[in-house]
């Protein structure tokens, strides 16, 4: 609630509103929101951002969290926004249909120059995948077939190019 912020927060966190207007100050001079009006303030988010959540990856499909949780909280240019839907999607795809693992962490931030995608998950990573598919010897021999570009061990469902671009 950008119009009601300082005394929201101050309900919830049970603490007076001078506290939280110390917060939302820290959070003004270090980027992360910005105020509208002085006796009537708006609050709305500034240049920072960072977004993390987890999910099971059980039938999980890798265009919700992008479009629930992920897009709505960033304010990138379009350009910027496409590539990072795209790295995004490929790599939370990848995790759901090459990790064998249950569950996967997705962090994002954007700060005053980059933007910042992590995307771990609890199965086999990626150069034990193809070492294991491709009876490759090395984890840096995987990932010299890798840099090759079409290269997947699921040549039914995958081209192997959505990680080599990414």
């Amino acid at each position: 609630n950008p119009t009601q912020l300082c005394a929201e927060l101050a309900a919830q966190l049970s603490v007076d509103p001078s506290t939280t207007r110390n917060w939302l100050r820290q959070l003004m001079d270090e980027g992360w929101i910005t105020r509208e009006g002085k006796s009537h303030p708006v609050y709305h988010p500034a240049l920072l951002r960072d977004v993390s959540r987890g999910y099971d990856l059980a039938s999980l499909d890798e265009q919700t969290p992008w479009e629930r949780d992920f897009a709505p909280c960033f304010d990138l240019p379009s350009n910027i926004r496409r590539l990072a839907h795209h790295a995004f999607t490929e790599l939370l795809n990848n995790a759901v249909d090459h990790s064998g693992g249950s569950r996967v962490s997705i962090s994002m931030r954007q700060n005053r120059t980059h933007l910042h995608l992590l995307i771990r998950d609890d199965g086999c990573g990626v150069f034990a995948r193809i070492q294991e598919a491709f009876a490759i010897d090395t984890p840096q021999q995987a990932l010299l077939e890798l840099s090759k570009g079409k290269l997947t061990s699921q040549p039914e469902f995958h081209t192997g190019r959505g990680l080599f671009f990414t």
